[in-house]
């Protein structure tokens, strides 16, 4: 009899830990189906919005409008996506203007991404500045209209 009692406490437990890894994965999901979701919005909303209007308005919120320079490079497909390629360059501006740029960009709810960031130092003026150039990936369903800058 203790035999099968401590069965049935080892089954018990055993399905307490599997009905505890489910609440985990479940709510693991629930997390990511959110995160597609937000996703999925942010590039309804602005497949067809133009990358350079987002860039200058950024670019205008740090201040350094007349130094942005926005030019497409390739696309190709990623996944069920097309990923297009921007170069962006920025001359003689501070690091706090950069910043500032780089938050604008991040929570402006575009669909990018910063693939890659280079600075170079600069003095201009007798005064240290950076010029600054980075790829950036947009992204959007294949069939939205409006992929140019």
């Amino acid at each position: 009899a203790s035999g099968r009692v401590e069965a049935a406490r080892a089954e018990v437990s055993e399905r307490e830990q599997v009905v505890k890894n489910l609440g985990v994965s479940a709510s693991a999901y629930a997390e990511n189906a959110d995160a597609v979701a937000r996703i999925e919005r942010a590039l309804k909303e602005n497949g067809g919005k133009d990358l350079s209007v987002f860039l200058e308005q950024a670019a205008q919120q740090a201040g350094i409008t007349e130094s942005l320079q926005v030019r497409p490079k390739e696309e190709r497909p990623e996944g069920e996506l097309l990923e297009k390629l921007y170069g962006v360059e920025m001359s003689k501006i501070t690091l706090q203007n950069l910043s500032d740029f780089l938050y604008a960009v991040e929570t402006g709810g575009y669909p990018l991404k910063i693939r890659n960031l280079k600075t170079k130092v600069v003095t201009a003026a007798g005064v240290k500045v950076l010029n600054v150039t980075l790829e950036i990936a947009v992204y959007r369903y294949p069939e939205s209209e409006g992929d140019t800058p």
